[in-house]
């Protein structure tokens, strides 16, 4: 079954596939909450956002933390991917144990919106710099599809 973002989101999935689980154990996306797999995490935003394009049908708020992730940004994974490479921060007896003050997790939390159908999806995103144009994109084309829905209603 291939998610569409046309629509606001696969309307008949089963309650558990491709990493991807109701935490209410219910099938279909109407009024239903998933929580992504960090493994198939980036592999889902670009089967929902194929092209990175949100819309108010489908959008992403990244950096979401709650209790599935933490607050760290785009910015701040990819100062620190550059710095330190794509490597996760390996503790040994050179640092004693303690990482750099400007070093990030490679990981980034979200929350997939799918308003029409009253439907979330959330999970952590292992980031890598080849997947960062990606999501800038994701990102810049969901604060614009937030900012339409909200045109008018302030």
């Amino acid at each position: 079954m291939k998610p569409t973002n046309i629509l606001g989101g696969p309307l008949f999935e089963p309650s558990q596939h491709g990493g991807m689980e109701s935490i209410f154990q219910k099938s279909g996306g109407h009024y239903n909450i998933f929580r992504i797999a960090e493994e198939s995490a980036i592999k889902w935003l670009r089967e929902l956002f194929p092209d990175g394009e949100a819309n108010e049908h489908n959008f992403v708020l990244f950096s979401a933390s709650g209790v599935h992730g933490s607050y760290c940004t785009l910015d701040k994974i990819e100062a620190s991917l550059r710095k330190y490479g794509p490597d996760k921060y390996s503790i040994d007896d050179s640092n004693k144990g303690v990482a750099p003050d400007d070093w990030e997790f490679p990981e980034v939390t979200f929350l997939i919106v799918h308003p029409r159908i009253v439907c979330l999806r959330y999970g952590n995103c292992p980031v890598t710099v080849e997947d960062l144009p990606f999501l800038r994109k994701l990102a810049q084309t969901s604060n614009d599809a937030v900012k339409k829905i909200n045109e008018g209603n302030v």
